[in-house]
């Protein structure tokens, strides 16, 4: 037992509580709680006291009534039926053109070359059916990009 006593120092020494080191920002579960609790109230209550408040601020307003300030159309006969027989002149320029079995237009140039590969485009070529043109074709504005270009 001749170590006995530094036995009982080292076991002092490891056993022994060390001094804690309080640090006051620690959370503490209890405060934090109530913290939270109070955050939460004033929240609520500030949210049930705008709503009050708006709704007697807003519950006297009624719609006012609108005054009738539209104008009545005038009808003239004139300007429908010209309309009228616009459409109808396009219905039946359109009625002509679908009615039509469209084959594209060969020049002589095109039909040479095609006569010499295939017989079958010649013969086609040859019919060139009359087409009405109601409007001339315009060429495409310079300002405007051509697509794939």
């Amino acid at each position: 037992m001749k170590y006995k006593t530094y036995i009982t120092k080292l076991k002092q020494k490891f056993l022994k509580k060390k001094p804690v080191i309080r640090d006051p920002q620690l959370m503490h579960p209890e405060r934090e709680w109530g913290v939270g609790l109070v955050i939460a109230v004033l929240i609520f209550s500030v949210c049930g006291i705008w709503s009050i408040y708006t709704y007697l601020k807003n519950r006297s307003i009624t719609a006012a009534p609108m005054e009738d300030n539209t104008q009545q159309t005038v009808y003239r006969e004139s300007v429908v039926n010209e309309a009228l027989e616009i459409v109808a002149k396009r219905k039946r320029t359109l009625d002509e053109l679908t009615s039509q079995p469209v084959i594209p237009a060969v020049s002589d140039q095109e039909t040479k070359t095609a006569s010499s590969t295939t017989p079958e485009t010649a013969e086609v070529s040859q019919v060139t059916p009359e087409v009405p043109v109601t409007e001339e074709v315009l060429p495409p504005d310079p300002g405007v990009p051509i697509p794939g270009f």
